[in-house]
């Protein structure tokens, strides 16, 4: 029988279940009708389009993290304070994307939702995802994984259940791309690699990170990401037993973890081989 997560897990756990359930139906409604944002604008620090309900969802966070979080720095992906990357390191940050994949949900695909990763001492330390058409449909939209106490997905009854990553048989290396696509195909090795490996846009990094985590596909490789929208797999894969790397090979850090290849071990090192050849998997 698996372990039951433990009482202090749990509570944090469900309290920001329900904070993200709470707001994405108040700020998106349960449908998949597309909306007009009647306001978009480019966010200086980051170069990314936000529009209001991205900024209503980044002010719900900075009320709500610092009642589980109280003396943490925050970081929201719509805020001025993102381009100081990496962080100071001498207090605990919760970095968040309060609304991942957004122009998705503009164009009434569901790939879309919210994320927050916590980082203590230099390191991930928790994260969680929570992707709201998921939850309505299927009662499963929410994964929470925490340092030394495992990956966790829940149902509509709060009952959690063990992640364990263990990828559905497949004969051939399935995997996603994540980063800004202009970037990517103007990269012959981000290229190469969608030619020789079965590749395939991820559309967002939280609904890749919950993909590759419930082991439907052997990885994710991301090109020029932003940190906060990579960080909820690295956290993961620590837990999960997956490689996360740079494309060189090296460890992710926080410091290079814009360019990542997260992936099951058996995978790993052939995706890598790939990029560094250029693609030609041999």
């Amino acid at each position: 029988m698996e372990a039951i997560p433990q009482p202090a897990f749990l509570e944090t756990a469900l309290r920001i279940k329900g904070f993200f359930h709470l707001h994405h139906q108040e700020l998106l409604g349960s449908g998949l009708e597309p909306f007009e944002e009647r306001t978009w604008h480019k966010d200086d620090a980051t170069q990314t389009l936000v529009g209001e309900r991205d900024d209503s969802m980044q002010q719900h966070f900075l009320e709500f993290l610092p009642t589980i979080f109280p003396h943490d720095i925050l970081l929201g992906e719509e805020g001025q304070k993102a381009f100081l990357w990496p962080p100071c390191l001498d207090q605990s940050l919760t970095t968040f994307d309060p609304l991942d994949g957004s122009s998705n949900r503009k164009g009434g695909t569901p790939m879309f939702g919210s994320t927050l990763t916590r980082i203590v001492n230099g390191d991930p330390e928790r994260a969680a995802l929570y992707l709201p058409y998921a939850e309505c449909v299927f009662g499963n939209g929410f994964i929470y994984g925490q340092r030394n106490c495992g990956v966790w997905h829940s149902n509509r009854e709060n009952i959690f259940r063990r992640v364990t990553g263990v990828r559905i048989p497949n004969k051939r290396i399935e995997i996603l791309l994540e980063g800004g696509s202009r970037k990517g195909f103007k990269n012959q090795k981000y290229v190469s690699l969608g030619r020789e490996i079965t590749a395939r846009l991820g559309f967002s990094s939280c609904w890749s990170a919950a993909t590759v985590a419930l082991g439907r596909y052997d990885g994710v490789v991301a090109i020029d990401n932003n940190p906060w929208d990579n960080l909820p797999i690295i956290t993961f894969a620590a837990e999960l037993g997956f490689a996360a790397t740079d494309w060189d090979g090296n460890p992710v850090t926080l410091g290079n973890c814009r360019n990542i290849v997260v992936a099951q071990p058996a995978a790993h090192p052939r995706i890598i081989e790939a990029i560094q050849k250029g693609g030609t998997l041999g």
